[in-house]
Order: structure tokens, then sequence, then C-alpha cells
């Protein structure tokens, strides 16, 4: 409450004051401390105040009235315990009962103490509607600062001066008392400011109407409504105060929030602009509603993303406000995180966490650990962290805003579930599936209650829970929700927005990594097509769609499909991303490869070896994609029987993944397969047999003995004994090997017929024709059903069954079979045939050997 700083007596004289003091007196006397001082400072610049400072006795009502009857201006001192009394106090609260007569009689201003207050849009009831659409005075700073209030003080000595009330400059005498209408004959513009308010009355109380009801729609989100209010106002305040008054400057910057808040940002720019530069020309530039004004002004700026702009704006009103409020106010922190928001949005997280952490730090202090602002404030110091992939960081301060969001906001609030995500985020960039999954999941349900299925945050959450079953190749999860979130993102963004192509890219993923090229094909060929519309043919999204549509060709071996897109997509990338980049040298890689799987080595070789240097100079010489491209060059070589310049390359690849792989990794262990490889078909067993025994043992421990490379390897190991004559060492292996295949490929599969083929081999140079004589025939049989009848395998597998009959002196048996295995070699590979030739000449032996008719 508020009352008079002189006595009753003189009081019912009614005496003339240049300003009433409203403020409440707070629980323990502190309040009103503080507003007695700024009382004093204020009488200090010459004026008359109201002011209570004996506690008022008598009929305070009449008392009150009397001061807000005789006074030129009304001063609420603004603090949530004001605002209360105001809004929500019953009709004996003094405080209520003097704010509303007043807002009824004399102009009023606001007066900021409390810095939770600084935001007007929350001042509500009769606070809102008088107060709510005008700029206040800020003394929520520390007022033992004597330039900090002397400062602030002379925003309310110019805002009285544009109102026509001037500091009496007289000594403080009993003339303040008096009736001070002599200062305005004596002033002219004072006088005019009386002839203008007495020729035109009923304009002023217009105004005030229209102003009430702009701000009413203000206030309801009617911005469009507000506008032309708004406009009327500023024609009327032009022609009776003037472009540069402090009332026209203050609706025209109502006028271009209005703007602001329907993003139309074109129309708000100028204005904010021009009433900045009329404020800090009336006002200065220190002036609190110039500041808010500027402030304004590169907000419009941010939200157009014209950084370069809003930067020095921002930075500039922050120091300008550190110096005339402090640095605690949350003015202050506001116009400072908005300049940390700037560096952010550039990626310039160096410049940003510094000021959102000093920011977080203060408005824990002056607004609390759980205030909205403060853990706003985290959330995006968090956010920087994460974008640094500095999860240590991000993710401890993600945990707590969250749990205090949750037990402020509540843990179906926008804002708890928008830091739940990113906490999720966190746990899912570390591969950490088992503690981001769950909160994923429940963030996707609440924001399915909260704001639909079809919302973006919804979708997106669950887009990334999709994910989280990708990772962890559950595509049985994954594809439903993929599928769904695409459906619904067609629906709501459209079907070339790109959150619906990447959604549906990943389920076409999903399929890819299934096998299942038949689905995956049509999906990676319509969001490719959609993204060469939408993002042009040179896009990186695009081409990594086309990319893997052609992988997808590429594993079907429809080589005639899959070559012409990654030649086309390499090309592309080559202009775009460069010849080094990593993207463009994988895509090369692949296309070698189609050339390698096509037996065409003459083109495949060059791109190898080039992509090869290029990964060397641009990864090093140790990273797995250059030594990936290495293996793939020394395998053209070694298929073109080249083992001299094959060897060489996989010693040393093989010798590099032993160190970045580690000697028992797969890929190590392979290309020490080859390398051996290479030795036994330079029939240097001496070489080939260690490796492929060293390679067998450590595939035995790390894949199982029952693994396909394992089976491989040892059946490449009994095959060195077997071409050096040790049938000790290699028949047990081809049997083992033989039962483990018959176990895990099946008894018809190529590989299990192969080694039984190699088993009967060494029974027959024996000469045990008793066990290899089954093992040909069975062997033979599975692949005239397998191969074929005509088959080179299958052929091969007779012709040694007849040698053993032939062996046996069983000439009418491997006759029968042989003539047979001669007719159809001469059929299909032709008399000259090694083979053909082979068999040709052991039939002619038998026709020609004593022993044929039983001799």
């Amino acid at each position: 409450m508020a009352a008079a700083s002189t006595s009753p007596e003189k009081l019912n004289s009614c005496v003339k004051t240049d300003v009433f003091l409203s403020h409440d007196w707070g629980e323990d006397g502190t309040n009103h401390k503080k507003v007695e001082k700024i009382n004093e400072a204020i009488k200090g610049l010459g004026y008359v105040t109201w002011f209570d400072n004996e506690r008022m006795v008598g009929n305070v009502r009449e008392q009150m009235a009397n001061g807000i009857e005789n006074t030129q201006c009304f001063i609420a001192f603004i603090t949530k315990r004001y605002h209360e009394k105001v809004v929500c106090g019953t009709d004996r609260d003094n405080c209520r009962a003097e704010f509303d007569y007043a807002s009824t009689k004399v102009p009023t201003v606001a007066v900021l103490l409390d810095p939770s207050m600084e935001n007007t849009n929350d001042w509500k009831g009769n606070v809102g509607l008088t107060l709510g659409t005008k700029l206040y005075i800020d003394l929520s700073g520390d007022i033992n600062d004597e330039k900090y209030l002397t400062n602030q003080l002379k925003s309310l000595e110019k805002d009285l001066t544009s109102r026509g009330i001037f500091p009496n400059k007289l000594e403080e005498t009993t003339n303040e008392l008096k009736v001070l209408d002599i200062r305005k004959k004596d002033n002219p513009l004072a006088k005019n400011t009386v002839e203008n308010q007495e020729t035109i009355p009923d304009e002023s109380k217009d105004i005030d109407e229209i102003k009430r009801k702009a701000y009413n729609l203000r206030r309801n989100g009617k911005w469009a409504e507000a506008i032309p209010l708004y406009e009327d106002i500023i024609k009327k305040q032009t022609f009776t105060l003037g472009e540069n008054h402090v009332d026209t400057l203050d609706t025209r910057h109502w006028l271009a929030a209005c703007y602001f808040n329907q993003k139309d940002y074109q129309k708000a720019t100028p204005i904010f602009q021009d009433v900045g530069e009329k404020l800090t020309s009336t006002l200065g530039e220190n002036h609190q509603n110039t500041l808010n004004t500027r402030h304004m002004l590169a907000l419009c700026y941010y939200n157009q993303n014209d950084y370069r702009k809003a930067l020095p704006i921002f930075q500039d009103v922050g120091e300008k406000e550190t110096f005339a409020l402090g640095e605690n106010p949350e003015h202050t922190l506001n116009t400072r995180y908005w300049l940390a928001h700037c560096y952010y949005d550039q990626n310039d997280y160096r410049k940003a966490i510094p000021i959102f952490q000093d920011v977080g730090e203060k408005r824990t202090f002056t607004l609390g650990e759980n205030h909205v602002n403060t853990l706003t404030t985290r959330y995006w110091l968090a956010a920087c962290y994460f974008n640094q992939k500095d999860y240590q960081k991000a993710t401890p301060i993600f945990q707590d805003v969250g749990e205090k969001q949750t037990s402020t906001l509540g843990e179906n609030h926008q804002n708890t579930l928008d830091t739940r995500h990113m906490l999720a985020l966190c746990y899912y960039d570390q591969n950490d599936y088992r503690k981001a999954l769950p909160i994923f999941q429940d963030a996707a349900e609440k924001q399915t209650f909260t704001l639909g299925e079809n919302h973006e945050h919804t979708l997106n959450t669950r887009y990334w829970l999709a994910h989280c079953y990708y990772d962890q190749n559950d595509y049985r999860k994954a594809i439903p929700i993929f599928q769904d979130a695409a459906e619904k993102r067609t629906f709501t963004l459209s079907e070339k927005h790109v959150d619906t192509l990447t959604t549906r890219y990943w389920l076409a993923h999903c399929y890819y990594n299934q096998n299942d090229y038949r689905k995956a094909i049509p999906i990676f060929q319509d969001v490719g097509e959609k993204r060469t519309f939408t993002l042009g043919e040179n896009h990186k999204d695009t081409l990594f769609t086309r990319y893997m549509l052609a992988g997808c060709y590429y594993k079907q071996n429809d080589y005639r499909k899959a070559t012409p897109i990654i030649q086309d997509v390499g090309k592309k990338q080559t202009f775009t991303l460069g010849e080094n980049h990593v993207d463009t040298l994988e895509t090369r890689h692949w296309l070698a490869r189609c050339y390698y799987d096509q037996n065409d080595y003459r083109k495949a070789i060059p791109i190898f070896q080039d992509v090869g240097e290029k990964e060397t100079f641009a990864l090093g010489e140790n990273h797995e994609h250059t030594l990936n491209t290495r293996y793939w060059l020394a395998h053209c070589y070694y298929d073109q029987n080249d083992y001299r310049k094959a060897i060489p390359i996989f010693q040393d690849v093989g010798e590099k993944r032993t160190f970045t792989l580690g000697e028992n990794h797969v890929n190590t262990l392979t290309t020490r397969y080859w390398l051996a490889a290479c030795y036994f078909n330079q029939k240097d067993y001496q070489k080939a047999t260690p490796i492929f025994q060293d390679v067998g043992e450590k595939q035995t421990s790390t894949l199982g003995e029952n693994h396909q490379n394992t089976l491989d390897t040892r059946h490449m190991l009994a095959l060195c004994y077997y071409d050096q004559n040790d049938y000790r060492k290699a028949t047990p292996i081809f049997q083992d090997a033989a039962e483990k295949q018959t176990f895990t490929l099946g008894e018809n599969h190529e590989h299990t017929l192969n080694t039984r083929y190699w088993l009967a081999h060494c029974y027959y140079d024996q000469n045990d024709y008793r066990k290899a004589i089954p093992i040909f025939q069975d062997v033979g049989e599975k692949r005239t059903c397998t191969l074929g009848e005509n088959h080179e395998d299958t052929l091969n597998t007779r012709y040694w069954l007849a040698s053993c009959y032939y062996e046996q002196n069983d000439y009418q048996e491997a006759i029968l079979i042989l003539e047979d295995v001669f007719r159809r070699q001469t059929s299909t590979f032709g008399g000259n045939h090694n083979d053909t030739v082979r068999s040709k000449e052991l039939l002619k032996a038998m026709n020609h050997s004593p022993y044929k008719n039983g001799l």
C-alpha cells in the first residue's frame, strides 16, 4: 500500500504531488525499505512524492483517494506479492484498492522490483490490462549501487518529462506542499500538454479504450485483430503527441511485436529498427525501452537466420544491460541467452558454451534451479556438448534437467519430453541401447497421449526408437515403426518432405539388411527420384540413396543395372565432394567390385589401385578402408594367377590388419588365408601349410569348429598335405571337415561334396579302392542331382570312380561309366578339352588291356 510523506493535516488541504508511490511492504518490511530508498532518490531529483513512511493513521482509504486524485502520476512497484494482492486480493486490500482507483484516474507507470516478474505476459488482471502494454522501468537490480540507481532513475525522469511532469528545482521547503500549477504556466512544453488535454479530452479516453482492446487481443494471441487497432492508435498519437513521443513509440513497439508473433519479420524488422533509433535519440541508448526494442530487432534477425546482424545487436544490448541493470537481472541474462543461441545455431559451440554456462549459473542463483528459464538454459548447454559429441558432459545435464522438469512441469510436459528425448539420443550415440530404448519408448507413448500420434515430435521419437532396433539388427521390430512413421509423415508433411524420405530410406535399409531386395529396391528407387527432385541430383542424400539402390542390384548379381548407377554416383561425388572424399572413394571401390565380379580385371585393377592410393593419402595406410581396397586389388591379381603381385599385397595387408584389428580378427585371418592360397597355387607348401594351420586354429577358437571359414581353411590344409602325399595327415582332416559340413551345410552342399571328393582321392592314391569307390559313387550321384549330369565336377567325379574300377581290373564297370563320361565331355566341352582327352586315353588303355577279357 502507499500513503503520503506529509502529515494528515497537510493531506486534508488537497496537496498536489508529482508521483504517488504504490508498493507492498513485504513480509519483513524489506520491500518497503527498498522503495523508501528509491523515494528519497526521486525526491532528490526535485519531485514531490506521495509515500507512506510513518504508516498512515486515521481514514486510510480517504487519504489514499485524496492522494491519487491530487497526483500527476501513479507509480506501481511490481513484485510478485504486489501483483497477487492487486489481482487476487479482497476489496479491503489497500494495494488493490489504490491500484484499481488510480487506473481510472491518472497515468500509471510500472517500476519492476522483482526480476521474476519481468515477463509482462505473466501480468494478469487489472495489472496486465493497465500496464501490460507499456514498457516498464527496471529497478530489479542492486539499488545500493548508486551508479545503477542514478542511471535507472534517468529513465524514470525521461518518462515523467514526456508526460509533462517536471521536477521542482526549489529547495525542499513547505513550498512543495503548494499547488504546483505555476510550473506548468512557466513551462511551454507543460503548457502545451495542458492545452492539448483541454482541447482533445475525448481523444485521450478513446486511445485508452482502444489500447485496452488491443492489449486483450494481443494477450489472447489474436495478433491479426490487434494490428489495425494499434495502427489506429499510432495515427492518433502521432498527430497529438508526435512520432518521437514515448507513447507513440511504445505503441509502435507493440505493433511490431504483433507482426513478430505472426512470424512476419519483414514487417516487424523495420518498425523495431526505426523505434529503436528514435528511442535512442529521445531516451538514450542505455534506456530500458531502447534496449528492449533493440533486443526484439535482434530476435527478428535471429528468426530469419541472419546471425551477422543479430549477433552484434545482442552483444551490444547485453553489454549495456550489464552496465545499466547489472549482470544478474533477467533482462541481461535473456539477451545473453539469445547471444549464445546465435553462436549455437552457427555451430560455434566454443563461444556458446561459456555464455550458456554463465547464464545458467546466474539464473540458478536469481530464479532458482527449478525455474523454467534456468532449466531451458541448461538444456541448451547440454545440447552444445551433445553436438560436440561430449556425451560425458551432456548426459548428466540432460538427466538432471529432465528430472527437475518432471518435478516442476510434469512428466507429460513438452519440455520434459524433449529433454528426455535428448537424453535418449546421448545413450543412442554411445550405442547404449539398453538405456536409450525404454526412454524413447516412454517418451513416444506420452507424446502420443499429449500431442497426438501424428505430431512431428511423436513421430521423431518413434523414428529414433526404430533406429535403436535397427542398430541392434532387430528388423522385425524396426520395420513396422519405420513403416508407420513414414506413412504418418507422408500424410502430415507430404511424401517429398525430407523427414518422410529419410524414414522411408531407413525402412528400405531394413529390407536390404534382411536381403529382401524385392521390397528394398522400389523404395530406394522412389526415394532417390523424389530426392533428385527436391534436393537435386548432386545432393549427398540423393547420391547415397542411389548408391544403396545399386547395392541391391549388386547383391542380386545384377551388374548390368548396378554398374551404371555406381558409375554415375561416383562421378557426381567426385564433382561435389572431391575425388579424395571418403564417400567418393567408397563408391568407386564398389564400381571396381562390380567389374571384379564380372571377371573384368582390366577395368577393376586401375580403379582399386587408384582408390587405394587416395585412401592411403586421405585416411592413412592402416585404415580399414585402405586395407580392404588393397585386399581386393590383390584378389584381382590372384584370380589372374599373378601370385607374384598378389603375395606382397596380401602379406602387407595381413600384417597391418594384425596390428590394427588383432591377429584373431576375421578380416586378418581371411587375408592370411588368401596369402596361403597364393603359396599353395605356387606349390610352395612349406609356406602355405603353417599359415593354413595357424589360421585354422585361430578360426576354431574365434568362430567355432563348425564355421564355414574354419572348415574351408582346414580343407585347404588337408590339400597341402595331400599334394605332399602326406595322406596320414590329410585323410583325418578331410574326414572331420566332411562330417562337420554335412551337419552344418547339408550332405548335398557343394562344399561338403568337394571335401568328400578329396577324401576319396586320399583313399584312391593309397590304393584303398574299397573306401574310395562308395564315396566317389555317392558324390557323383549327388552332383548329378545338384549340378546336373553334364557338369564338369559331376563328370570328373565319375571319371575317378571309373578309375577305381579300372585299378581293380573291373573293366566292365569301368568302361560302362567311362564311355558315358567321355560321350558327355565330348558333347559339352569338345574333343580337345583336357578332361575329354584324359578320359579318351584311359578308355583306350582299358580297351587294350590284356585283362579286359579276363586273361
